[in-house]
């Protein structure tokens, strides 16, 4: 599998036009392209204005496929009047010849990943639930510790995550080229089920079975700073929680 996950700054207000472009217009236009496994948009529980459309595919080839054809930038110029504005202003020429900055929409920012390992071919197939919660891990592992990670992560991370109350999905995903990152993504019936797991210890538990695969930097956050949710801990380990506001599974 193949994951890509696009991060948007979603204008204050906007999110429940977004949510029906997405419905109406952004999943059936994926449903129809072929390949796409699994579509969802979701927003940040501490950071409103932050969201992720996240897209799981049958391989790299489909997902390049679907950008190559142009309907990916054409789905992103129907949901820009829903981006917050950028930071950076547009400078421009009016017709009396003076200098105008005007605001444009933040642009968003694709992530490409390969799906290393997961509990199943794709996520469960059913309906979103209402109170469905995505819960991802970004952390960084030492150079030639990658294959290593994944098998620890499939023998133990796997097993923990699915014997715990909740958890329907879990994968890891590693960013295409050489980057060190990676991605742990579990989907959750709801936000109490994650912060419950948290509370219990059993991450702080899988943490440990896997911190001499970790980067220098990520073993010396994990030392000295907690890594509970939905906060950022270190620029090497990243724990952030998500609702799932908008979902479809592909798979038949």
């Amino acid at each position: 599998m193949y994951m890509r996950m696009l991060q948007l700054k979603i204008r204050q207000g906007e999110l429940p036009g977004l949510t029906q472009l997405y419905e109406e217009k952004i999943i059936p236009a994926l449903q129809k392209i072929g390949g796409c496994l699994y579509a969802c948009l979701m927003q940040s529980v501490h950071q409103s204005e932050e969201g992720i459309s996240m897209t799981l595919w049958r391989s790299e080839e489909d997902a390049s496929r679907y950008e190559r054809s142009g309907l990916f930038m054409k789905l992103v110029a129907d949901a820009r009047p829903f981006f917050a504005e950028s930071s950076e202003w547009n400078l421009q020429l009016s017709k009396d010849f003076t200098l105008e900055y005007t605001p444009g929409p933040a642009e968003p920012t694709l992530k490409s990943f390969s799906v290393s390992t997961s509990s199943s071919e794709a996520i469960p197939s059913k309906e979103r639930t209402p109170n469905a919660f995505l819960r991802i891990v970004s952390l960084y592992i030492k150079p030639g510790k990658r294959e290593e990670y994944k098998q620890l992560y499939e023998r133990d991370i796997i097993p923990a995550l699915l014997a715990t109350h909740g958890c329907q999905f879990s994968c890891l995903s590693t960013p295409t080229g050489d980057s060190n990152e990676a991605i742990s993504v579990t989907l959750w019936n709801s936000r109490g089920d994650a912060e419950e797991y948290e509370r219990s210890g059993t991450f702080d538990q899988l943490l440990q079975t896997i911190k001499h695969t970790l980067s220098d930097l990520s073993q010396l956050r994990m030392q000295s700073v907690g890594t509970r949710l939905p906060s950022v801990t270190s620029e090497d380990i990243e724990v952030d929680g998500f609702h799932l506001i908008a979902s479809k599974s592909f798979m038949s």
